[in-house]
């Protein structure tokens, strides 16, 4: 019973919350609420290649990259092509997130940064502030993925993953 926690006038930053299993808690919110969400996360959204537009599937964005490379007299390795590929598929799953919310009538924006990053982060979000207002609730979903178990994991593999979660709460806090 009574008024819902998150509702229209609500602020709402999502770090991870652009992509996978984030964005689509982030979408249902949305849909119940008609929040505004401020949408974290690593990706740079940057416009895409004119030569992908209309591709789908990897191995077809792939093949058009190479296309375009060898018409354009460039070489390129299977590695910058996968690089490729996987910058404008996350673009592309970060615009999806953005439309859903829209389509369900909340609102949202997208912001590229580290979580872990308390300057940069405390820069993003007072600008958030200052067009939305004061930030009424977090959802922290960002995280690396590292799929091993703990006694396997090398170090620099441990802190990784740990301080992202850890590190990206407190600085979000």
């Amino acid at each position: 019973g009574g008024a819902p926690a998150v509702d229209a006038q609500s602020v709402v930053v999502a770090s991870g919350g652009a992509r996978g299993v984030t964005a689509a808690c982030i979408l249902s919110l949305s849909a119940r609420s008609r929040a505004r969400f401020v949408l974290l996360g690593r990706s740079a959204l940057a416009e895409e290649p004119a030569a992908l537009r209309g591709v789908e599937g990897d191995a077809n964005m792939k093949r058009a990259l190479l296309q375009a490379a060898l018409a354009a007299g460039r070489k390129v390795n299977p590695k910058d092509l996968g690089r490729v590929v996987s910058r404008v598929m996350a673009g592309r799953e970060i615009r999806a997130t953005l439309a859903g919310i829209k389509q369900s009538g909340g609102d949202a924006v997208y912001v590229s940064c580290d979580v872990t990053d308390s300057a940069s982060l405390t820069q993003a979000l007072a600008g958030v502030r200052a067009d939305w207002g004061p930030i009424t609730g977090v959802v922290h979903g960002a995280g690396v993925l590292a799929d091993k178990l703990i006694a396997e994991k090398t170090d620099e593999q441990f802190d990784r993953v740990f301080n992202t979660k850890v590190r990206g709460l407190e600085a979000l806090l």
